[in-house]
C-alpha cells in the first residue's frame, strides 16, 4: 500500500474544526474555538498558518506562527512566534528522516522567512520540537543556556497604595487607553529591537483574550500624562507567581513606587513572588535590578531563525527587548 495523499497549503477558512481535533488528539486537551479564534484570526498583526490534509480533507499537521509589528532599528517590520506546531500520531515519523512535520514546516518557512516577510521566527520549543527544528528547519539558540527572568520575593509587601509619592497614581484599566501610542512612542527608541506595544496590540493580547483574566494597570500624572501600562497574570505554571506579562514604562521618579504597586498586587493576589523577563542590557534590567530584583534561570530555552542579513542571533541576543507577553507561555 502507498504512503496516504498528503495536501500542503495555507490555512483555508473551515479548517479550524479539523486542526482544533488534531490538537486535541496531539496533547491530550481540547482547546476552545474562541481561543483558537483570538489567537490566529483576530491577530492585528495576520494570521500565519500552514497545513497538512488527508485525502478526506483532515488536517492532519500544523505549522503555525503569532506575527507581531517589531521595531528593529529605525523600521517596522514583522516577526513571528512559531506556536501550536504539531502532527496526528498517526501520521508521525522519527527524527531521522524528514516526516510530516518537517514537510509543513518547511513550506511555511520558505513563504514567511524573507526580509518582506517574517524577518525573524522565534519561539520556545520544547526539547522534541527543538532538536528536529535544529536538525531540519535551522533553529539557532539566541541565548546560551535557558532564558533568565528577574524576581523579586514579595512575601514582605505592603499594601498596594494606588498614590506614587511623586504625583502619580496606578489604578485598574478595562482595555488600555489609546494613549498607549503615545506612550510607546516614547518608550521605543530605547530600545534597537522591540515589540510594537500600541493599544491595538495590548488590547489584543490582555483585553481581548477570552481564557486568562488578566490584571491590566495605567499609571497617570496627575495631569492625566500616562506613565506606564502593565499587564500582570496572578498564577503562573502552577506556582504562586506574579507574572509582569509586560510593562511599557517611560523613565519616571515614580518608578520604584510602580514596582512597589505591583509587588503588593502580586502578595495581595496569593503569590509569594513576582517575575518578568527584562533582558540583560536593557533600560528596564538595570532599573529593576536597583529596585532589588535578580536574575534567575528559567526552564525555556529561546530559539530563533533569521531571514534578513542584518538581524542575527548574536543581535537579537543583545538588542532585543522582549517580554514574556512576546511568547504564549503567560
Amino acid at each position: 500500500m502507498g504512503a496516504p495523499r498528503i495536501e500542503i497549503g495555507p490555512y483555508r477558512a473551515g479548517d479550524e474544526a479539523s486542526i482544533l481535533e488534531t490538537f486535541g488528539a496531539v496533547f491530550g486537551a481540547s482547546r476552545p474555538p474562541e481561543l483558537w479564534r483570538w489567537l490566529h484570526l483576530d491577530n492585528p498583526a495576520g494570521t500565519q498558518i500552514w497545513v497538512a490534509r488527508a485525502a478526506d480533507g483532515r488536517v492532519v499537521s500544523q505549522f503555525a506562527g503569532v506575527p507581531r509589528r517589531v521595531k528593529v532599528g529605525d523600521g517596522i517590520v514583522t516577526a513571528s512566534e512559531i506556536v501550536d506546531s504539531f502532527t496526528h500520531p498517526d501520521f508521525r515519523r522519527g527524527l531521522q528522516r524528514a516526516g510530516l512535520f518537517v514537510k509543513t514546516a518547511l513550506p511555511f518557512v520558505e513563504h514567511y522567512g524573507h526580509p518582506d516577510g517574517n524577518v525573524f521566527m522565534y519561539g520556545l520549543p520544547n526539547p522534541q520540537a527543538y532538536r528536529i527544528g535544529a536538525r531540519f528547519i535551522g533553529y539557532t539558540p539566541i541565548d546560551d543556556d535557558v532564558l533568565e527572568l528577574m524576581s523579586a520575593d514579595v512575601t514582605d509587601a505592603g499594601a498596594p497604595d494606588p498614590a506614587c509619592p511623586e504625583e502619580v497614581v496606578v489604578g485598574p484599566v478595562e482595555r488600555f487607553s489609546q494613549d498607549c501610542d503615545w506612550l510607546h512612542g516614547e518608550v521605543a527608541p530605547r530600545h534597537d529591537i522591540t515589540t510594537i506595544r500600541d493599544a491595538a496590540y495590548l488590547n489584543w493580547r490582555y483585553a481581548d483574550r477570552p481564557d486568562v483574566a488578566y490584571e491590566l494597570l495605567e499609571a497617570r500624572e496627575c495631569n492625566g500624562v500616562l506613565v506606564a501600562a502593565i499587564a500582570l497574570r496572578h498564577g503562573w505554571c502552577d506556582e504562586p507567581v506574579t507574572v509582569v506579562c509586560d510593562a511599557v514604562l517611560r523613565p519616571h521618579p515614580a518608578f520604584h513606587g510602580i514596582v512597589h504597586y505591583m509587588e503588593s498586587r502580586a502578595k495581595a493576589s496569593g503569590s509569594t513572588s513576582v517575575r518578568a523577563l527584562l533582558r540583560s542590557g536593557t533600560p528596564e534590567y538595570a532599573a529593576f535590578a536597583d529596585a532589588g530584583w535578580r536574575p534567575e534561570p528559567s526552564h525555556l530555552r529561546l530559539v530563533c531563525g533569521v531571514y534578513r542579513d542584518d538581524v542575527t542571533a548574536d543581535r537579537l541576543r543583545d538588542n532585543w527587548s522582549s517580554s514574556l507577553g512576546d511568547f504564549d507561555v503567560v
